[in-house]
């Protein structure tokens, strides 16, 4: 597990905005980023927001920057960069105080001015063009709009005569118009409600932590 223990003499392990789990193209950014040169980082912090924003580094952008550093450096970088920032606009703008965010990232180990060049990009005014783009190009799956339910029983089988067994029967109708209708027993019913509770009740603890606590 890719979890960043807490710096020598720095206390307990930090969850950052990454996750209890940081991708290993992030934990070897900060080291990786410290082989290149100051302005060769600026250019792939700047390269990673036009790329979130839907346009494509030019043809030879790698090679134009090599004297900065290696080319295999350099795509490293730019797909930790790219996965650190995606990461930080997952959570909706407010959900992290950019001081939360600069702490994180000082945990993580980068350096003060590459902090600052990722602030710009998740609390500055691209984020709006970022956050556009990602909405029309992001794969996402349909939500909730509609649920209904109701108790059925079954009062005779092909098997019993009396049978009297309850059902529950559900519907519900998703935000792109189709409509899911099925059935489950009581006991079934139970494991959904309190397993939905649980989830509910983990999502509620994990609201209150720091890091997602907004301005």
């Amino acid at each position: 597990m890719n979890k960043i223990a807490a710096p020598s003499g720095g206390g307990d392990d930090r969850t950052t905005f990454l996750g209890v789990v940081v991708p290993r193209q992030v934990k070897v950014l900060p080291k990786l980023l410290a082989t290149l040169d100051e302005a060769t980082v600026k250019q792939l912090v700047q390269a990673v927001a036009t790329n979130l924003e839907g346009e494509l580094p030019g043809e030879g952008f790698v090679s134009a920057l090599a004297e900065g550093g290696t080319e295999d450096a350099l795509h490293r970088a730019f797909g930790g960069l790219h996965t650190l920032v995606t990461a930080a606009l997952r959570h909706p703008p407010g959900a992290i105080k950019k001081e939360n965010f600069s702490d994180d990232l000082k945990f993580l180990g980068f350096e003060t001015k590459v902090a600052l060049d990722l602030q710009k990009i998740v609390y500055g005014a691209r984020r709006k063009g970022i956050e556009a783009n990602l909405d029309k190009t992001c794969i996402r799956l349909p939500t909730l709009v509609d649920f209904k339910w109701r108790v059925d029983v079954a009062i005779s089988t092909s098997e019993l005569q009396r049978a009297m067994k309850p059902a529950v029967l559900m519907q519900m109708t998703l935000s792109d118009g189709t409509i899911q209708t099925f059935e489950m027993p009581v006991e079934e019913f139970h494991k959904l409600r309190y397993n939905v509770s649980y989830v509910l009740k983990e999502m509620e603890d994990l609201e209150k932590r720091g890091v997602m606590q907004g301005p």
